[in-house]
């Protein structure tokens, strides 16, 4: 009989392990992926950011001032 399996998320554990235990394990790994992809978002979105705000810039400073 094998003494542990490996859950769909791919995370291996021990056939004893509580549905408590595993729950915990699948969630912490889950919410460690929606951590990287939310930095990525955001770096992005901050990009995007300073792009707009250095074109207005340059629109800003071409424009003569009457």
């Amino acid at each position: 009989m094998p003494h542990s399996a490996t859950l769909s998320s791919g995370i291996r554990c021990p056939l004893v392990m509580t549905l408590k235990e595993a729950l915990t394990k699948a969630l912490t790994k889950a919410l460690k992926e929606v951590s990287k992809v939310m930095k990525k978002v955001k770096d992005i979105r901050n990009e995007i950011l300073k792009k707009a705000l250095t074109e207005a810039l340059k629109k800003l400073t071409k424009t003569p001032v009457s």
